[in-house]
């Protein structure tokens, strides 16, 4: 419940980890992850990082206080490899199942995800709001297929900014849709950081705005974290405790490995 500056989150992170992920338990393709570091990277525009810290929750204001913020990934030769839609043994693919392992300190974290074919979107639409004639509603149309246990995942981005997921949650199921063709409201996402959303335009967009929906499909581990983290009440005095369902084992390990089948729709909203 301390003061938390922005500066000290580069103090979290373990370094010097061993990190692999192995693809359908076969070991012949246990790739090593390398750590990256924000400061190793002095040529990063502030955009990216900006974009970094807004997906940690941090309303990033000063480039000269950047926090030492680090990741485990692929080496840069595979990611660029990635970035170029070629195939690569750690590039996660739809379809497959991918296991983690972390040794750092003496301990060891695992934990697994799949990466769920990703069901598409039939297209975006909009739809004017009554009596506002600046904002519009962005809508997806979808058929869920009858089969059920279709979990989904989404973020939206407005014009150049960030993807951000939505204030009221960013996560279903299909129980109430299985084998359903129907149109549904995009929230616009906001910074995590944003606690009291504008109650005018609070989810909406407005004329003139090109959106990207990133509409992924995920499993039902990865559901079951986001669903609880999303809903533990918001930090109310008054709300009853809710218990995240992490995905990950080991001492004193809690958090998420997810794996995203992920489709994207743009649509630019007409002035």
């Amino acid at each position: 419940f301390g003061d938390l500056n922005v500066n000290d989150l580069g103090s979290f992170f373990l370094h010097n980890a061993t990190v692999t992920i192995t693809r359908d338990g076969d070991t012949n393709t246990t790739e090593p992850l390398n750590e990256i570091c924000l400061r190793d990277f002095t040529a990063i525009p502030d955009s990216v990082k900006r974009g970094l810290l807004y997906a940690l929750g941090v309303d990033f204001y000063d480039s000269s206080t950047v926090p030492n913020i680090c990741v485990y990934t692929l080496s840069l030769d595979e990611l660029a490899e990635y970035f170029n839609n070629n195939p690569c043994i750690g590039c996660g693919q739809e379809g497959h199942r991918y296991d983690l392992k972390i040794k750092v300190n003496g301990k060891t974290i695992t934990s697994y995800t799949t990466i769920p074919h990703a069901l598409a979107l039939n297209g975006l639409g909009i739809r004017a709001v009554p009596g506002n004639d600046s904002l519009v509603n962005v809508t997806a149309s979808i058929s869920v297929p009858s089969t059920s246990g279709n979990f989904i995942r989404y973020w939206t981005r407005r014009n150049s900014e960030p993807y951000y997921t939505a204030f009221s949650g960013s996560v279903y199921d299909d129980k109430l849709f299985s084998g359903q063709t129907l149109t549904l409201p995009v929230e616009r996402g906001i910074p995590g950081y944003v606690t009291n959303p504008d109650p005018v335009t609070y989810g909406y967009f407005w004329k003139g705005d090109t959106v990207t929906v990133k509409w992924t499909n995920i499993d039902s581990r990865t559901f079951d974290f986001y669903n609880t983290l999303e809903n533990d009440g918001g930090g109310s005095p008054f709300s009853s405790p809710v218990r995240v369902k992490s995905n990950v084992s080991g001492d004193s390990a809690i958090g998420i490995w997810a794996g995203y089948g992920a489709r994207y729709y743009t649509i630019t909203i007409p002035r």
